[in-house]
């Protein structure tokens, strides 16, 4: 997962940052358990993506 980091809003450079490949972003300042919540739900959702295509073959 690719979480961007950030002290932009505008939704062009919000846009430009999902072009590039972000899953998500998180603007700062950073809150820690914002961010921690972020990483954690990003991870289980590759986690059931990758048994969900376990299932499916």
């Amino acid at each position: 997962p690719v979480l961007f980091l950030t002290a932009h809003s505008e939704s062009e450079i919000v846009r430009q940052m999902f072009v590039a490949g972000a899953d998500d972003y998180i603007n700062k300042p950073i809150v820690e358990p914002e961010l921690i919540a972020r990483i954690l739900n990003r991870l289980e959702r590759q986690q059931l993506r990758h048994k969900l295509g376990q299932i499916q073959r």
